[in-house]
Order: C-alpha cells, then sequence, then structure tokens
C-alpha cells in the first residue's frame, strides 16, 4: 500500500512524497517527491479545508493535493500509485 507524506516549508514551498513498497522480493521500495512553490500552502478536504493533507482514496492507490500559490487561486495535483 503506497503512503503519502507532507512537508512545509512555510511561506515558500511545500513538498509531497510518496512511497510505494516493493511487490516483487528482488526489487526495492520507490519513493518520489515533487516540491510546489506556494506562499499559501494546501488546501485540505472540505470538511476541513485548513488540514492541508491532502487527500487519498481507501485503496492508498490516488492521492490529491490542492496548491495555493497565492489567494483566490489552487492548482490540483493528483497522484496515480
Amino acid at each position: 500500500m503506497a503512503t503519502m507524506s507532507i512537508s512545509f516549508n512555510p511561506g515558500q514551498d511545500v513538498t509531497v512524497t510518496l512511497a510505494l513498497p516493493a511487490t516483487d522480493p528482488e526489487a526495492g521500495a520507490v519513493s518520489c517527491s515533487f516540491t510546489f512553490q506556494t506562499a499559501k500552502g494546501l488546501l485540505g478536504p472540505s470538511s476541513n479545508p485548513t488540514d492541508q493533507s491532502g487527500f487519498a482514496n481507501s485503496a492508498q492507490d490516488l492521492f490529491a493535493v490542492t496548491v495555493e500559490p497565492a489567494t483566490k487561486a489552487a492548482f490540483v495535483h493528483f497522484f496515480l500509485t
């Protein structure tokens, strides 16, 4: 099952890291990181917009973050694992 973690550099950027476990015993786990420039941070789920935790489906194979680079602007990034 894949996991997503988020680290913040307040007022500058947000880094999203995805970790995927190995399904083959001879292969190693894979991780990737994406850094987004943003002064505002992330927008959380509609139930708690200030949460800044991103989104994940129950199967943990689809992740998303909504990056707010400025007031009244947002970009959604989806990650399919």
